[in-house]
């Protein structure tokens, strides 16, 4: 019997072994392997949220950021920069704070936050929309940003909306329904932010006609119109690393399943193994719900514009109405930043800046383009007000813009009545080498005159490009006339910088030394070297090269320093760029009108090495002829 149950027990045993055995070498490498797994955590900087609400509290703008700062912390896979010290980098930079909510920070100002902060993102976000009923009911909307201090451009990014449940017998707290709206809104975009990864991929080839092959496709979540930003690494000899320059932006303009073909919108081509990030772009705003209940007699511009401008030439003449003044240029708020072409307006004498109600800004390429709202896009932007001052047109490209106005106006009885121009548009981005011309147009009190009866001419049966292009005025001698063209303006970048490179600190003082290289601007013509002891480019330079003509885009441009700099000396330099025979671009934060700034580049000279004994350097001040000469000499200047 012991003999039976020892051989039973035996074929149990080595089974048991052998199962144990299999187990222990299965999950030991998954032990070992979750024991070695490390998260690296992103160092990410917050900055002030900005308050588009209308409500004008502070309390908005400081609620919604540290409700963002604290769904980033809780990720785990952020480290989010104490409070104390980036606001301390955003004193020292000059940097906009919560003081003015309306406002956040310009992209300039977080990349220099970002690079004193030594972080790797830069956070920043918008309070869209915030109510509280009645019932302690609080809905908000958000949009958070995570912008990439290395690329310089926004990658991540989720908007949210989220609305808390009421509250039995609620007393008016508002700022505890407040915490945990802008709470759980914050939480649900780092959520977006973490399940909706942006793909990044490659250039694989660039064709002869400039069309740009991207190695992704519908597999991966990519449509007709998606951004790519487009970086090269560059190796960096004063830091040996390899870092990352921006190339320029493509657009993709037709879809495979695995692959993207693009055209380039701005920047430089790219080249074969360039890499590619999925740009981030925030929700674009809902369309309008419905027409208004009251209808009046509208006259519609879908495509054809120019029969109504017969009519309202007709209606009404130069003692009713006149042109608005403008002109053009280049401007950038400080250098190295991106640029924009401002549009600098001036009230017509006719009827009067009290009686005009809005502004409409159209571009062209070229003088005689006429100012319509069609299918052309020419059309960019619609304004409200008085005065307009000024208008900046951004390389940014942005789909569906709508524009509303009422106003009134007494008809030719004396009777007040209603007015208002409604149009949906598209603006399309700057492209760098294309010169542009701008006109403008009022909304004006009519003068009333009595209009023709009949329209004809008037074509509404085309299909519209990207958005449904429509115009509608009511009167519509409400239209003014339009101003003469200002420009042309050619849009480019500033040049890129390339050596002495950012932060060198070697760089030989000596004459005829020290080589400068920058890469040229697509649309500008000629440039010039600026060397300062501030990274402002305020006051006067102190080395500055002669005006550089060069007309081609590609390649290098470079500029030999023949004096001598003063040696242990940390200098800034820029490098300026024009297009010649046009207005010269403005740079807001020095005031200085003349070129557009690339910049700035830090380098610090090298100290001079002493002199060996018996040189020129000693025997430099010995008189030709006289022994002895050195017992003449006092012996302060020996």
């Amino acid at each position: 019997m012991q003999r039976l149950q020892q051989s039973m027990l035996r074929p149990l045993v080595a089974t048991s072994i052998a199962v144990l055995t299999v187990l222990y070498l299965g999950l030991a490498p998954m032990s070992t392997a979750h024991a070695q797994r490390i998260s690296e955590a992103v160092a990410v900087a917050i900055v002030p949220f900005a308050d588009h609400t209308g409500r004008n509290s502070e309390m908005i703008a400081t609620k919604a950021t540290d409700a963002a700062a604290l769904a980033l912390d809780a990720s785990k896979e952020y480290v989010v920069m104490p409070r104390a010290d980036t606001q301390r980098e955003m004193d020292a930079l000059g940097a906009a704070n919560a003081s003015s909510p309306l406002y956040g920070l310009s992209e300039e100002q977080m990349v220099r936050l970002g690079e004193r902060l030594r972080v790797s993102k830069v956070c920043n976000g918008v309070v869209e929309a915030l109510s509280i009923d009645k019932s302690g009911r609080c809905r908000c909307r958000i949009t958070l940003r995570l912008l990439d201090v290395g690329t310089e451009e926004y990658l991540d990014g989720a908007t949210s909306d989220y609305t808390t449940k009421p509250i039995p017998g609620w007393e008016g707290d508002e700022a505890s329904v407040m915490n945990e709206a802008f709470r759980s809104a914050a939480e649900e975009c780092i959520r977006k932010i973490q399940t909706t990864r942006r793909p990044r991929g490659n250039v694989d080839n660039v064709e002869q006609t400039g069309q740009v092959l991207v190695n992704l496709g519908f597999k991966d979540g990519i449509e007709v119109g998606t951004e790519f930003l487009v970086v090269r690494g560059i190796w960096n000899a004063a830091t040996e690393k390899v870092v990352l320059r921006k190339i320029g932006v493509v657009e993709a303009k037709q879809i495979d399943t695995t692959f993207s073909r693009c055209s380039v919108t701005s920047g430089m081509a790219p080249r074969t193994g360039d890499k590619v990030y999925v740009m981030y772009r925030p929700t674009q705003t809902v369309q309008k719900a419905a027409a208004k209940s009251r209808m009046k007699t509208y006259t519609l511009y879908a495509i054809g514009f120019g029969a109504l401008v017969g009519i309202y030439n007709t209606a009404t003449g130069s003692d009713n109405q006149s042109a608005p003044g403008v002109s053009a240029y280049l401007t950038q708020t400080m250098p190295g930043s991106e640029p924009r072409v401002r549009v600098n307006a001036s009230v017509g004498g006719v009827p009067g800046n009290t009686k005009t109600f809005g502004w409409l800004v159209y571009r062209g390429d070229y003088a005689g383009f006429p100012a319509m709202a069609d299918d052309r896009d020419y059309l960019i932007s619609g304004v409200q007000g008085q005065k307009l001052g000024y208008y900046e047109d951004s390389p940014a490209t942005t789909y569906n813009i709508d524009f509303s106005l009422d106003f009134t106006y007494n008809d030719e009885t004396g009777d007040q009545q209603d007015g208002n121009c409604d149009a949906t548009y598209n603006h399309n981005g700057l492209t760098a080498g294309q010169s542009y011309f701008y006109k403008l147009r009022r909304v004006v009190d009519p003068g009333r005159v009595i209009l023709p009866t009949t329209t004809t001419g008037v074509n509404t049966g085309q299909a519209a490009v990207r958005a449904n292009v429509t115009f509608t005025i009511d009167p519509t001698d409400a239209l003014g006339e339009q101003s003469e063209p200002a420009g042309p303006v050619t849009f480019f970048y500033p040049p890129t910088l390339e050596l002495p490179s950012n932060n060198n600190a070697a760089v030989d003082p000596t004459a005829n030394t020290t080589m400068f290289t920058w890469e040229p601007s697509v649309g500008a013509d000629t440039y010039q070297v600026m060397i300062y002891k501030n990274q402002l480019a305020s006051g006067t330079p102190v080395k500055l090269s002669p005006e550089l003509t060069n007309t081609s885009s590609t390649g290098t441009m470079s500029w030999r320093l023949p004096t001598a700099l003063a040696s242990s000396t940390t200098y800034y330099w820029f490098v300026g760029a024009k297009k010649s025979g046009e207005t010269a671009p403005y740079v807001s934060s020095i005031n200085k009108r003349g070129w557009l700034l690339a910049g700035p580049y830090t380098f610090t000279t090298a100290p001079t090495p002493p002199t060996p004994p018996g040189t020129s350097a000693v025997s430099s001040d010995r008189p030709a002829g006289r022994s002895g000469w050195w017992r003449e000499t006092p012996a302060s200047k020996r």
